[in-house]
């Protein structure tokens, strides 16, 4: 008798997949990066929504690698806070990947939403021997400490995890850090992460990331490992406090301007008036430039940072096991989403690949 087909996506074996297939539908599109677009899917019979990522493969051919390890990586991790890959598969011009559907946003969306302005007085000036009337100057404030404790301290608890399996993150920032539907983070988009274990002293070498969050030592590429990661969460504890980067200030669009201030030992960040000393204690620490002597790398690790004074209202065990709940639902407002034209031209998936790359694409 023939077998009965699955009666949803979750309990699907591959025997299943191959002798029934997997029916998606695609929908509207959540967001788009430099490669790739993401859209909303459902699958047929269970119902159930996921985020289908479509890479063009004409776009991707340069750096195989990476797919690679986003492929494999995201397969292989489980953890609460970790977006989850169901399936990868491909046709012919793209390549497919099946993701949690967290349509909340990220914390980008979050710092839109939670972002206000604050009026703080100057310090007295003194002119001819008398004291001026301070004037009030206006500053960008992110989100409260409160909610900044609670989004980093996740962020830790994630890095330990990679960590703990060989894997260096290497893009941290807040649109890599998706919010569900109860205030909790997924971090997801694997594009630069890798595997450090099958390396010589787990040390690799190619420079990527985000211009405002690398770390010194990725820049001058004579090697690195997981210290580059300690150093980005620095910089995203800094924008989550004040909707701003800290290696951005005097801003500049030139990206190079960014990275020459990061390796620049005497460029010294700059904190507005109302941050909390403590705050820009461990902020400080995660932004030293000599990784040996960065918060998270030192000889106690993550119990270092775990303890730092800045996290003291945080139950970590609690916190792991999602009992650790927000004081409120983060307000949350969607910004424009990057245009994705030319993502799908015909001139960019007709055209031919080499060798390697095909090989590749048989495999996915």
């Amino acid at each position: 008798p023939a077998r009965p087909a699955p009666n949803s996506f979750q309990n699907a074996s591959e025997q299943d997949v191959q002798e029934f297939g997997l029916v998606l539908f695609k929908g509207h599109v959540l967001g788009s990066g430099a490669f790739s677009v993401v859209y909303a899917a459902q699958e047929e019979r269970s119902k159930r929504k996921f985020a289908l990522k479509r890479i063009p493969k004409s776009a991707v051919e340069h750096c195989i690698s990476h797919i690679l390890c986003e492929q494999k990586i995201t397969r292989m991790i489980t953890h609460p806070y970790v977006i989850r890959q169901y399936a990868s598969f491909q046709d012919k011009k793209h390549l497919y990947f099946l993701f949690d559907y967290l349509p909340c946003g990220d914390l980008m969306d979050v710092l839109c939403g939670e972002a206000r302005l604050m009026k703080m007085p100057k310090s007295p000036l003194k002119c001819f021997g008398r004291v001026e009337e301070a004037k009030q100057e206006r500053y960008l404030v992110g989100l409260s400490e409160t909610m900044a404790q609670f989004y980093v301290a996740q962020v830790i608890h994630v890095l330990e995890y990679l960590h703990s399996n060989g894997i260096v993150y290497r893009d941290l920032k807040p649109e890599n850090i998706l919010v569900d539907e109860k205030g909790f983070i997924k971090l997801g988009d694997f594009g630069f992460a890798k595997n450090l274990r099958p390396l010589k002293d787990e040390t690799t070498y190619t420079f990527c990331g985000t211009p405002g969050y690398v770390a010194p030592e990725n820049v001058f590429t004579q090697g690195y490992s997981y210290s580059v990661d300690f150093w980005s969460l620095g910089v995203l504890t800094y924008v989550l406090l004040t909707g701003k980067q800290p290696f951005n200030q005097p801003k500049t669009s030139d990206p190079m301007v960014v990275v020459q201030r990061i390796v620049d030992p005497k460029w010294e960040v700059q904190f507005p008036p109302y941050i909390n000393p403590v705050a820009k204690d461990l902020i400080l620490q995660l932004l030293e430039r000599q990784y040996k002597n960065r918060l998270g790398c030192r000889a106690s690790g993550f119990r270092e940072l775990k303890c730092h004074r800045w996290f003291k209202d945080i139950n970590w065990e609690l916190l792991q096991a999602k009992k650790f709940k927000p004081q409120r639902m983060p307000v949350i407002s969607k910004r424009k989403r990057r245009p994705t034209h030319g993502l799908d031209s015909p001139e960019s998936n007709m055209k031919s690949f080499d060798s390697e790359a095909k090989n590749f694409f048989m495999e996915f």
